[in-house]
C-alpha cells in the first residue's frame, strides 16, 4: 500500500481506502497489531508514517466514512473486521467464537494485561523490562509470565494458535508485544534457557512463533527479526540491564515459499526475499552512501568517494543476490555489507523474511574473516 511521510500529500487519491498511522520508528507494538490485522486481510489502505507531532495520535486510522479511531486498539480491529470479512487470515472471523457462550477471542485479548508483567515503563525500546519507578521486572515475574503464556497456549490442542487452529485477532493483538520481549529478554538474563520464550523450555510459545511467521503477512511485513530488537534494545541498555546478543540462527527452511505466497498479490514486491532486500537498498542507496562513507573514513560528498560507495554498495547488491553464496567480496564490498547489516531494521525498514539475507550474509562474511 502507499506509504507517505508525515501527512498526506495535498490532493492524494484516498477514494475509498482508510489511512492508518503509525510511528516512523516502527517500535510502537500498538501500532504492529493494528498493522498485523490490516495486512492480514489484504486490505487496501493508505499509510502515514508520523513522528508523534501533529496528526492523529498512532495508532489511528481515519475510514472514509470520516470516523477517526485513534489508540485504542480493540476498537480499530473490531472495524477492520467489520469493513475487511473477506478474504482475510483465515475462512473463519478474526473474533470467531467457540459457541454463543464462549466468546474465546476477545477473553484471550483481555487476559493479555494479566499475563504480562504489570506496572511496566511503557518504553517500546525496553518493553516490561522496567517498572514505572525504574527498576528492573524480577525474574520471578518474568518466569510467571512464561510459564502462563505456555499454559494459556496449551488450552486449545486443535492447533497451535492462541484460539486453535486458525489465527484471530487475540494472536495478531499479543504478536507484535511478544516478538520483542521474546527478542530482548534472554539477552539480559545471559541466555538462561527459563528466560528463552522460543526455547526447550516452553514449547506451545516456541510453536506459535513458528506458526506466526509462517502466515505471510506477519514474516513478509509486520514482524521484525531478533537482531534488529536486540539493537535497540542495546541503544537502551543501562547498567541495570547489560544485554548479551544471542547466538541463535536467524531465518527458516520454508522462507522461500512463505515469501512466494506473500508477494503472489503484491507486483510491488520482488520475487525472492533476497531481491526484496537489494531493492530496498537500490531505493534508499542515496541515504545509505553517506553511512558507507563515514564507515570508510571518507569525506561524503567528494566525487571519488562517491564513487567508491556506489561501488561498494553494488558489491554489496550482488553478494544478495548471488544463489550460490556471496563469493569473494572485497574489503569495501564487506564494510558496505557490515553498514547495511548495522542500519536496516525490520520491520521499520523490511520484514523479517527479507531482512534475513542480509543477516545471513553479514554473518557468513564475518565468520570468513575470524
Amino acid at each position: 500500500p502507499p506509504v507517505f511521510r508525515a501527512a498526506l500529500p495535498a490532493g492524494a487519491d484516498v477514494g475509498s481506502r482508510p489511512v492508518f498511522y503509525r510511528d516512523a520508528a516502527g517500535l510502537c507494538a500498538r501500532c504492529g497489531q493494528v498493522w498485523l490485522t490490516l495486512e492480514s486481510k489484504g486490505a487496501d489502505y493508505l499509510t502515514v508514517l508520523v513522528d508523534g507531532e501533529g496528526g492523529p495520535t498512532a495508532p489511528a486510522v481515519v475510514w472514509p466514512d470520516g470516523c477517526v479511531q485513534e489508540g485504542d486498539v480493540r476498537e480499530i480491529l473490531e472495524r477492520v473486521e467489520k469493513e475487511f470479512p473477506f478474504p482475510g487470515a483465515g475462512p473463519c472471523s478474526l473474533f470467531r467464537r467457540i459457541s454463543e457462550c464462549v466468546d474465546n477471542v476477545r477473553c484471550n485479548i483481555v487476559r493479555f494485561d494479566g499475563v504480562f508483567p504489570r506496572n511496566c515503563l511503557d518504553d517500546p525500546r525496553a518493553p516490561y523490562l522496567f517498572r514505572r519507578d525504574g527498576t528492573a521486572v524480577t525474574d520471578q515475574d518474568h518466569l510467571v509470565t512464561l510459564e502462563e503464556l505456555d499454559e494459556l497456549l496449551e488450552e486449545y490442542d486443535d492447533g497451535p494458535f492462541l484460539c486453535g487452529d486458525e489465527p484471530t485477532a487475540a494472536d495478531f493483538f499479543w504478536a507484535p508485544h511478544l516478538e520483542r520481549y521474546a527478542a530482548m529478554l534472554p539477552g539480559t538474563r545471559r541466555g538462561d534457557p527459563l528466560f528463552d520464550p522460543r526455547g526447550r523450555e516452553y514449547p506451545a510459545i516456541k510453536e506459535w512463533f513458528h506458526a506466526m511467521e509462517g502466515l505471510p503477512y506477519y514474516g513478509g511485513r509486520a514482524a521484525g527479526d531478533r537482531i534488529s530488537w536486540e539493537r535497540i534494545l542495546d541503544e537502551k541498555a543501562t547498567p541495570s540491564l547489560a544485554c548479551a546478543p544471542s547466538a541463535a540462527p536467524v531465518g527458516r527452511d520454508d522462507a522461500a515459499g512463505i515469501w512466494k505466497r506473500y508477494a503472489r498479490d503484491r507486483p510491488h514486491l520482488a520475487p525472492t526475499p533476497e531481491g526484496e532486500c537489494a531493492a530496498f537498498v537500490v531505493r534508499h542507496r542515496h541515504a545509505l552512501r553517506a553511512a558507507v562513507a563515514a564507515a570508510s573514513g571518507a569525506p561524503d560528498g567528494d566525487a571519488d568517494t562517491d564513487a567508491d560507495t556506489d561501488a561498494a554498495l553494488r558489491e554489496a547488491v550482488q553478494a544478495l543476490l548471488r544463489a550460490d553464496g556471496p563469493g569473494e567480496v572485497s574489503v569495501r564490498g564487506r564494510a558496505a555489507v557490515r553498514v547495511l547489516d548495522r542500519e536496516v531494521r525490520a520491520p521499520r525498514d523490511m520484514g523479517l523474511l527479507a531482512i534475513v539475507p542480509l543477516r545471513a550474509l553479514a554473518g557468513a562474511l564475518a565468520a570468513g574473516e575470524e
